[in-house]
């Protein structure tokens, strides 16, 4: 059944006609354009411009000759404040009269300063003051040069006691592999985790061979569960195209699903809702895209000339 659609297509021919259709749009409406806004070209001498006057300082006016050059004689970031003298420590200093630049002495070392609280400076003295008690200098003097206040009487390893060997070194044998370790825990081996790994691949799926769709397990096989357990993670590779029945997984007495040659075909296993036991089913190995409430390419009608000619006209 042909589904109802109200748009349409546009092919190569209807897309020719539809560029030029554009193309003569364009065009009549760039020349409408360009007679309305045409070029104007005006020029203007000062002396015809009677309502512009000179700058003052209190009317903005057009900047003389004389104001110009004198704004090109001020520094960029120059600022209006002036200095008007300089003291050293309270005493005016007069610029250089030649370089205009004023020299501050300022001291660099203690021979620039008057020495007015009479400081001692001696080079050769030491200080021997003792300015702790007699106990604490005797105290100090039994100390060893970087002595620690803690002290190791007793090294364990899992409350085994360890004796010093006759360097006064303690040797503790650290495990760096697992190997060297009790495996407590049971942690398996790379070669073990493989060797199940692959024992539940062998049990989950296994390759069947090619059958035609009327050649897979039957209705009353799948019901046996000891015949249907004997085939379960069978793939099939159906060599014709099926529709699903009651057997599969994918089943919907409402809606038909439909699979072509080559599809995939597997025996699974579900609990039953009771919890006791298991259904046995085929199942498809792959998805399904319902496509029904798809337009086909014959459901969809071609722009024609006329339909372009109407969507390009002019509006009224």
């Amino acid at each position: 059944m042909a589904v109802e659609r109200n748009d349409k297509k546009l092919n190569g021919a209807g897309l020719a006609t539809l560029w030029g259709r554009i193309t003569t749009l364009v065009s009549n409406s760039i020349s409408a354009l360009s007679t309305v806004y045409a070029a104007i070209s005006h020029n203007h001498t000062k002396s015809e411009i009677t309502d512009l006057v000179n700058a003052t300082d209190s009317t903005g006016g057009l900047m003389t000759d004389a104001q110009a050059a004198k704004l090109a004689g001020i520094e960029s970031g120059a600022q209006v404040n002036t200095i008007s003298g300089i003291q050293k420590n309270g005493v005016d200093v007069q610029p250089d009269a030649t370089s205009k630049k004023v020299n501050l002495a300022i001291p660099t070392k203690q021979s620039d300063l008057t020495n007015d609280d009479n400081t001692v400076k001696d080079a050769s003295y030491v200080h021997t003051d003792n300015n702790y008690t007699s106990d604490e200098k005797t105290k100090l003097g039994g100390v060893a040069a970087g002595a620690q206040v803690n002290v190791v009487e007793t090294i364990k390893v899992n409350n085994s006691a360890l004796t010093p060997d006759g360097n006064k070194a303690v040797n503790i044998t650290v495990p760096t592999d697992n190997s060297q370790l009790n495996n407590g825990a049971g942690y398996q081996t790379a070669s073990q985790v493989n060797s199940l790994i692959d024992a539940k691949i062998s049990t989950t799926y296994h390759a069947a061979g090619s059958k035609l769709f009327a050649n897979l397990p039957s209705a009353a096989t799948l019901a046996d569960a000891d015949a249907a357990g004997a085939i379960l993670g069978d793939v099939y590779n159906v060599t014709d195209g099926f529709t699903v029945d009651a057997r599969f997984l994918e089943y919907d007495a409402q809606k038909t699903k439909t699979y072509g040659p080559g599809t995939n075909v597997a025996v699974v296993r579900v609990a039953k809702q009771s919890g006791e036991g298991y259904d046995f089913f085929l199942d498809v190995l792959q998805g399904f895209v319902d496509l029904s409430n798809y337009a086909t390419l014959d459901d969809v009608e071609t722009l024609s000339s006329t339909d372009i000619a109407d969507i390009c006209a002019y509006p009224e």
